[in-house]
């Protein structure tokens, strides 16, 4: 179909470059697909060597070009070729180009045009490319201005950073992506990317930039450069951050490395904020194995954390039944209390009824009666009839207080029954809790309703004013704040 619809002139840019490894993550994908389907008998778009051999001067006019390309079924399609039209185009060529795609109907697919446009025109001419974007008025100026200096960073690293510097105030506009020309920089040069990342100031573009820095090494494989670049530095928030998301990505692509690199990192918050990252990673692909390692070779306070990060990541996976063999295998004694419950946390937030099993093994008081409330709290959101069930059979005390008091936020959150959470409360036994909970309600219904919850003021007011076991000086409280 594709043959026939673009004739002999569609492939006539193969010749030119076509994606050569500068383009975009997104760019590659659509390449390497475009790439894959013209190697089957069967593709619509597979080229020919008459065909790729074309001069550029024999293609279709641009606003025929588009409208042909535009008829394609397949987005892949789309992008695939559009991205080979970029890669044959002349400088010269695309403020023509430019107006063309503007004049397509608004929405995302233009949008989307429009971007690969910018990067490619940042690539080759961004000077001129830099103008047309700081021109635009509509919305999206910000997101092609950044596309401008992604693009830039490909050929001029240092330029592109400090273009998009000065057109965003140093940073301060976050519209206009300086993270994601930082990930670029970093996926080139991690020690000029490290460079230009130091002229920011702490705060939130620079955690951005940071982020999109471990992306970008990720992406290179210039773990061990951007290693050594951040402990060469000191430990600042976002240069923790860095380190965190870096080992991340590090432990899922090469554990042993990783691993290696971590034993590297001295005490302090360096090798903290290391190990939290590499172990996540690592339960990202072998969450038993990270699991055990956790429990065999890491104490003080950062073994909680790190239970709490592989559960999550194991719970998520669906393996609730591997779970439940290692907490049955686990001594109940205060050294393991704590990873318990970090691991029942994870669990509740998956399957709240499989959580309840193990909350009475945990020997704390006070965490096994957060942990119920928080179950409690899922189950009822889930399946209100058996978690109303499970709190009836406790025995009266702080656990059913507790118990109580996640009914209460879980009818809460429910817009078809919300009535059960002033039920609840209403069955509390603990002045403390019964006042803590129905005070923070009702501040939170004092404020505009949104999400799920769709009960009006009235009607609590109503509820609170007919609760029997509440004092009236709490329910006088509870009404002023719904005036």
């Amino acid at each position: 179909m594709c043959a026939a619809v673009f004739g002999g002139g569609f492939w006539f840019g193969l010749q030119r470059g076509d994606v050569d490894g500068r383009g975009t993550p997104e760019d590659k994908a659509v390449a390497k697909k475009g790439r894959s389907e013209a190697s089957t008998e069967t593709s619509g778009v597979r080229p020919s060597p008459e065909i790729v051999d074309q001069e550029a001067s024999r293609r279709e006019p641009l606003p025929e070009y588009l409208s042909n390309l535009l008829a394609l079924e397949e987005e892949i399609d789309r992008s695939y070729h559009f991205v080979q039209l970029l890669h044959s185009l002349e400088p010269s060529e695309f403020p023509g180009l430019n107006d063309e795609l503007r004049a397509l109907p608004a929405g995302p697919r233009q949008i989307r045009m429009l971007e690969k446009l910018y990067r490619r025109w940042g690539e080759i001419d961004p000077v001129v490319a830099g103008e047309h974007a700081l021109a635009l008025k509509e919305g999206h100026r910000g997101r092609y201005i950044a596309d401008v200096a992604i693009g830039w960073a490909k050929q001029e690293p240092v330029q592109a950073w400090n273009w998009i510097m000065e057109v965003s105030n140093d940073g301060g506009a976050q519209v206009f992506r300086p993270n994601l020309v930082m990930s670029e920089i970093a996926r080139r040069d991690a020690a000029t990317a490290f460079t230009l990342a130091d002229s920011l100031g702490e705060g939130v573009i620079k955690d951005f930039v940071s982020r999109s820095m471990a992306r970008g090494l990720s992406e290179s494989g210039e773990y061990q450069t951007g290693f050594s670049e951040i402990l060469s530095r000191d430990p600042t928030p976002s240069h923790l951050m860095l380190l965190n998301q870096m080992f991340r990505t590090w432990g899922r692509d090469d554990l042993a490395s990783a691993q290696a690199a971590l034993q590297s990192v001295p005490e302090g918050r360096y090798r903290d904020s290391a190990l939290l990252g590499f172990t996540g990673g690592w339960a990202a692909i072998d969450p038993a194995a990270a699991m055990q390692y956790v429990l065999n070779e890491v104490e003080g306070e950062n073994r909680g954390r790190l239970l709490q990060t592989v559960a999550g990541a194991w719970v998520r996976s669906g393996n609730l039944n591997e779970v439940a063999e290692l907490l049955d295998r686990l001594p109940a004694t205060s050294e393991t209390d704590s990873g318990v419950a970090e691991i029942v946390s994870s669990i509740a937030m998956v399957d709240p009824a499989a959580a309840i099993t193990w909350i009475d093994t945990i020997d704390n008081e006070e965490k096994r009666a957060h942990l119920r409330m928080r179950s409690v709290s899922v189950w009822t959101g889930k399946d209100p009839q058996a978690a109303e069930g499970y709190v009836d059979q406790l025995q009266p005390g702080n656990d059913k207080n507790r118990a109580l008091q996640g009914l209460a936020w879980g009818y809460f959150h429910q817009s078809e029954i919300a009535d059960g959470a002033f039920q609840a409360i209403d069955r509390m036994t603990d002045p403390g809790i019964q006042q803590e909970t129905l005070l923070r309600l009702a501040e939170i219904s004092s404020h505009t309703w949104g999400g799920n919850v769709t009960v009006d003021k009235g009607r609590i007011r109503e509820q609170v004013a007919a609760m029997q076991n509440v004092p009236d000086a709490v329910k006088e409280k509870a009404l002023s704040l719904l005036e």
